[in-house]
């Protein structure tokens, strides 16, 4: 079963294991509620799980450490992330005059 492996996935990791408050399936997509945030974390497709928990980890400690004040309501692994991350590879080549 798909939900169950998914969630097989999540609780193998220490950080999700001591953060997850609830796991529930909305148009055809999995959604997350973590204890510390106050936000729901939008996993999408049970697809490269350990890439989002990942991604995951590097927003939760970006907003510990710089975001503190700003509210969200919901974050999308699938969307956020991946602009997430072509910001990061753009600045990182502005820098070091690199090509992508």
């Amino acid at each position: 079963d798909t939900t169950a492996i998914l969630i097989n996935k999540l609780y193998k990791d220490s950080f999700l294991s001591r953060e997850i408050k609830s796991i529930y399936k909305r148009d055809n997509q999995y959604i997350i509620d973590l204890k510390s945030y106050n936000f729901h974390v939008i996993i999408g497709k049970p697809t490269n799980v350990k890439e989002k928990i990942k991604k995951l980890k590097v927003f939760c400690a970006y907003k510990n450490s710089q975001d503190s004040t700003k509210k969200y309501k919901k974050i999308s692994l699938t969307l956020i992330f991946y602009k997430f991350y072509l910001i990061i590879q753009l600045s990182i080549c502005f820098r070091y005059s690199c090509s992508i």
